[in-house]
């Protein structure tokens, strides 16, 4: 997945107007997401990013739908 692609669209703005810092690749990845290194802009914090990745009902619906 294109991860700032993602949080831009959710966001509605630029990845560098959100942080400072943004690690593209993830420190920890999951089935349903991951999770990135940030620098919070005015601000020398580090926070962790967790983000979902896209269409996940579409693929929950379908697990649902094998499951049934």
């Amino acid at each position: 997945y294109r991860i700032k692609a993602i949080v831009e669209k959710e966001f509605q703005k630029p990845i560098n107007s959100l942080f400072s810092y943004f690690e593209e690749t993830p420190l920890a990845s999951a089935s349903i997401g991951q999770v990135h290194k940030a620098k919070l802009l005015n601000t020398e914090n580090e926070v962790a990013v967790k983000i979902q990745r896209p269409d996940l009902n579409i693929i929950f619906n379908e697990d649902l739908a094998i499951l049934r």
